[in-house]
């Protein structure tokens, strides 16, 4: 059996990526992604046997990064901190990463989704989700709905991450605690600092 050429592996991983930021999920195609990748098209087959197993390969290797490299390290942390904790880390994550964020935006919402990766989608929710109910028990957070309170500050991230990534705004260190700041006075209990 033919060993894997990791450097193949990630041209195509970024190939992928790259161009899912300009022809989206929708108008990738095997051949594309190979001459982006600038390797044979049959090369690709190598590795994957089609484009949905390629793409659920890239999700995967996608979601170890961001979130989920603090998931579990701040549990211990007061709940507003883990949320602005998770909030930094998501929004420097996608001004560092805008392809990787918009493929992964992209991905979850494609029908090329696997099971398996729709689980890790529902685990990284499934932390936010139980933080806030955690927050409500405690009369920290609003009794909101956790989706409501969830587009919110998910939305404005995105969209403050891809104005900072053009550099319309400066997002540093102030810019990004004030705008954190402004997301918790919307989602906090006024009794509560």
């Amino acid at each position: 059996m033919r060993t894997k050429d990791e450097n193949k592996l990630m041209a195509i991983f970024d190939a992928t990526v790259r161009l899912t930021a300009t022809v989206g999920i929708a108008g990738l195609k095997m051949s594309l992604i190979a001459k982006e990748a600038e390797i044979a098209a049959g090369t690709i087959y190598l590795y994957y046997k089609n484009k949905k197993d390629l793409l659920n390969a890239v999700y995967k290797n996608l979601k170890s990064e961001g979130i989920f490299s603090v998931m579990g390290k701040i549990e211990h942390l007061p709940i507003q901190v883990q949320l602005f904790r998770l909030w930094e880390v998501a929004f420097e994550y996608h001004v560092a990463n805008n392809n990787k964020a918009v493929f992964i935006e992209q991905f979850e919402l494609s029908p090329l989704i696997s099971l398996e990766n729709k689980t890790l989608e529902e685990d990284s929710m499934s932390y936010l989700h139980k933080t806030l109910e955690e927050a409500k028990k405690k009369g920290i957070v609003k009794p909101i709905d956790n989706d409501i309170i969830i587009a919110l500050i998910l939305g404005f991230m995105k969209h403050l991450a891809a104005r900072a990534t053009k550099e319309v705004i400066d997002a540093n260190e102030e810019v990004k605690h004030l705008c954190y700041a402004m997301c918790w006075n919307a989602i906090r209990e006024n009794d509560n600092e």
